[in-house]
């Protein structure tokens, strides 16, 4: 898999990089700094979006 460093973009350009292409590796490696602001999601939560997408 090709894909940019993920520690160089920011949790903004993660998103507009995974909105323009929902298949990206962005889409499949997150953090709690990918969280949308005001969400709190647990570890359980964001393994299992994980794993639909």
């Amino acid at each position: 898999v090709i894909a940019g460093a993920y520690d160089a973009k920011s949790p903004a350009e993660r998103r507009a990089i995974v909105a323009e292409n929902p298949y990206s590796y962005f889409g499949v490696t997150r953090s709690r700094e990918d969280l949308l602001p005001g969400q709190d999601l647990t570890d359980d939560d964001l393994l299992t979006a994980g794993a639909a997408t």
